[in-house]
């Protein structure tokens, strides 16, 4: 596929997200994706996560416990079967009733218009000081 395809891949799945489609989103993903956060203490979401059914679990259980207030990407960039996203979310801690909010960047890599691996950065000690 061509970078602006796997550009397009990766943005129905933002789409995707943001209307609160996560069946599509997982669906939009490899059998045996990698699905890589930033591993942070007590909170059960982070970490890697491993299938369809593990990102399946991530987003479940992310939703009990946030909920995004914003979310926007700000740009992306795509070289190969690579593509970068940047941009920004606040999330709503529902145990503790306090929001984070950070940049992030979202690593993914596109192989026949699935998504084999996704990686983000953010910073971490915002979410856990939130939790």
């Amino acid at each position: 596929m061509s970078e602006q395809e796997n550009m397009q891949v990766v943005q129905v799945l933002y789409d995707n997200f943001n209307a609160g489609n996560i069946a599509a989103v997982v669906e939009g993903l490899s059998e045996n994706v990698a699905w890589v956060l930033p591993s942070i203490p007590n909170i059960a979401f982070t970490g890697a996560k491993h299938g369809k059914d593990g990102v399946a679990d991530f987003f479940s259980t992310m939703a009990d416990q946030q909920e995004p207030q914003s979310f926007e990407v700000q740009g992306t960039v795509a070289q190969g079967d690579q593509v970068v996203a940047h941009g920004h979310y606040v999330w709503h801690v529902k145990t503790t009733g306090r929001s984070w909010e950070g940049d992030f960047s979202h690593h993914w890599t596109v192989e026949g218009g699935k998504i084999t691996r996704f990686q983000e950065y953010t910073d971490s000690a915002a979410a856990m000081a939130a939790f």
